[in-house]
């Protein structure tokens, strides 16, 4: 090679950019690579200490793995540690790298060794690639970054990281004797906890160079773009801002907006208002908790061609020996009064009981319960397309349930009683606590009805969203009530639910023989005004 050639060919080695567009290949299309603007803002940046949050699905994978072969391929016995809260994502990283191996050529023939298990990768030249997860997940806090060093460190989905991990990957930063640091890459998307992370994002000693891009600043989307990802993200307001403009909000923030609530909270009473039978679809949404609040059922109607949601019946089984079996025996009757088109339980309680109702549907099949029940684990994983990209992922199924609701809730699409004051503290006192990847974390307590709430939501969001256009109907009527006699306990909580309604009046005389709101209701001549 000739010095006028050699001193061409430098600029791209010393360059992860330069060099990436010179040898690598997509690997979705086996072209030329071509970074787009995210990647050249990561791959082209020269600090040793790099912290990196932008959009979700905007290059932040595919830049870290370029990183990892470029720092491979262009310096002999170099070592590459890659650390992830957990194996999914240290997997899903080195699939987009095997993929930049696969489909090219000059890479792929320099490879001599690599193994899924552990993840490890190594290269002719003696350099290496090693993938590890810090522990985190099984509260082992950095026991995978032990005893390794590194010239290169890729820190994956660093929000997600606890203290604990950094205090031993600070180790490997600092460097030892033989090295005065190691150059580090820490990205991820933000989450509602403040930790090590954050501080990195919003350090102003200089220790830490960011680059912060949300979707809003990003060249490669037009206005159209942005505003088709948010209209068709597949959460609420609160996964656009920290996943798409890639922002920190706080822990401890409200779930559900002051404003929203009051939009949703409507003048009308449970069981007394709906719309019309035949153009509506229903679902009801169980809760099990035999230990604190018993069982709540929750009704909620939408009609074919409207946009709202709106609930038209709840209530809660007491807490008792009997529970589950009282619980199993009103949805039963509330099926045959309000005849839903789903009922969608949770099944951390109410395994037993699923089972019980379905052998009731079979035995009875006129009241199609074997059809309609269908029950969900709170922690198991669904299967969802993502809107965007059409690419299948996996969520936890209570995040899908409450990112519906949030969304309903932000969109101004639900309805419930104004009376309902049980309801409505709950929604108010409903907080965000943190979050994992693909995860919400929410407080424990006092969230039983939007428990409820929210699978009846889901259960008409994911079987009817297609058919919820907003087209104007005037039709309503009067929903027939329950054939079953609530218990005592249930009457004298369905009595404080609208025990409110009483502080609006003065005169005692007003109010001594009204009732909840019947249609049918005689009110008092004006002689009594």
């Amino acid at each position: 090679m000739t010095e006028e050639e050699l001193a061409l060919l430098v600029p791209i080695l010393e360059s992860p950019l330069k060099w990436a567009e010179a040898f690598l290949k997509n690997p979705e299309t086996g072209d030329p690579f071509v970074a787009n603007y995210v990647e050249k803002q990561i791959l082209g940046c020269d600090k040793d200490r790099v912290v990196i949050r932008v959009a979700r699905r905007t290059g932040k994978s595919y830049s870290l793995s370029i990183l990892a072969i470029w720092a491979c391929m262009v310096h002999k016995y170099y070592n590459v540690v890659i650390f992830c809260p957990d194996d999914t994502k240290v997997t899903e990283l080195f699939g987009v790298i095997d993929g930049f191996i696969d489909s090219t050529p000059v890479v792929n023939e320099a490879i001599s060794e690599s193994t899924k298990s552990p993840h490890y990768i190594k290269f002719k030249n003696g350099s290496t690639i090693k993938g590890k997860t810090l522990g985190s997940s099984s509260k082992k806090e950095g026991v995978g970054a032990r005893s390794l060093g590194a010239h290169l460190l890729i820190l994956d989905e660093a929000a997600y990281m606890s203290d604990g991990d950094f205090s031993a990957i600070n180790a490997i930063i600092a460097g030892d004797k033989y090295k005065d640091g190691v150059r580090t890459f820490a990205a991820s998307t933000p989450t509602e906890f403040h930790g090590v992370y954050y501080s990195m994002c919003k350090d102003d000693s200089g220790t830490w160079h960011e680059i912060h891009i949300p979707i809003t600043e990003n060249p490669d989307f037009t206005e159209e773009d942005v505003a088709l990802r948010k209209s068709l993200s597949l959460g609420s307001e609160r996964e656009w801002i920290l996943e798409y403009l890639a922002e920190f909000i706080d822990a401890g923030m409200n779930a559900f907006k002051n404003s929203d609530i009051d939009t949703a909270m409507t003048d009308y009473t449970y069981a007394n208002k709906g719309y019309a039978a035949s153009s509506a679809y229903r679902a009801m949404g169980v809760d099990w908790d035999k230990y604190q609040a018993g069982v709540n059922i929750v009704i909620v109607e939408t009609v074919i061609g409207q946009s709202k949601y709106r609930i038209i019946y709840r209530e809660e089984v007491p807490r008792s020996e009997y529970t589950l079996t009282m619980a199993t025996e009103r949805i039963i009757a509330l099926n045959d009064s309000f005849k839903p088109d789903h009922i969608y339980v949770d099944r951390g309680y109410g395994e037993q009981a699923v089972e019980i109702l379905k052998l009731y549907g079979k035995k009875n099949p006129g009241t199609k319960l074997q059809e309609k029940i269908k029950g969900f684990n709170f922690n198991e994983n669904v299967d969802l397309v993502d809107p965007i990209t059409g690419k299948g992922i996996k969520r936890q199924f209570k995040t899908t349930m409450l990112n519906v609701i949030f969304r309903l809730f932000e969109d101004k699409q639900f309805e419930f009683s104004q009376y309902d004051k049980q309801f409505e503290k709950q929604l108010r006192g409903y907080k965000i606590i943190g979050s994992g990847p693909n995860t919400i974390k929410t407080t424990r307590l006092n969230e039983h009805i939007i428990d409820a709430c929210g699978l009846a939501c889901y259960a008409l969001h994911s079987n009817y969203k297609d058919d919820i256009k907003f087209i104007p109907t005037n039709m309503v009527y009067v929903t027939k009530p329950p054939k079953v006699v609530p218990s005592k306990s249930t009457i004298e909580k369905d009595k404080d639910l609208f025990s409110n309604m009483k502080s609006a009046f003065t005169d005692k005389r007003v109010y001594a023989n009204m009732g909840r709101g019947s249609l049918s209701q005689k009110y008092p001549g004006r002689s009594k005004f």
